[in-house]
């Protein structure tokens, strides 16, 4: 459920992907029309390029903690089954002496 759920999130993201493509447009083309107030513009725009790395680096480490805790999960599920199997070859054991 948990993987769902940040597959959602990635998926809900990725959208906004060609939001921040476009202030980085626009703060060019300003740029390029030499806007009056061009540094307060790139400082906004450095802003949003820097909050959306964070975002995705963000994102791929929930990522790698779901994975991780998925795998530890399937180890431990794995480590019951082993344990109750050996559980059952005790008392077969048990009842064969």
């Amino acid at each position: 459920a948990a993987t769902k759920k940040h597959e959602a999130i990635e998926t809900d993201i990725a959208a906004y992907e060609e939001r921040v493509l476009a202030v980085v447009a626009v703060a060019k083309e300003l740029e390029t029309e030499n806007y009056h107030d061009i540094k307060r513009i790139a400082a906004r725009k450095d802003n949003v390029l820097r909050l959306w790395e964070y975002l995705l680096e963000l994102l791929k480490a929930r990522r790698q903690r779901l994975e991780m805790n998925l795998g530890l999960q399937r180890v431990f599920q794995e480590m019951l089954y082993i344990m109750d199997w050996m559980d059952e070859m005790k008392v077969s054991e048990e009842d064969e002496d």
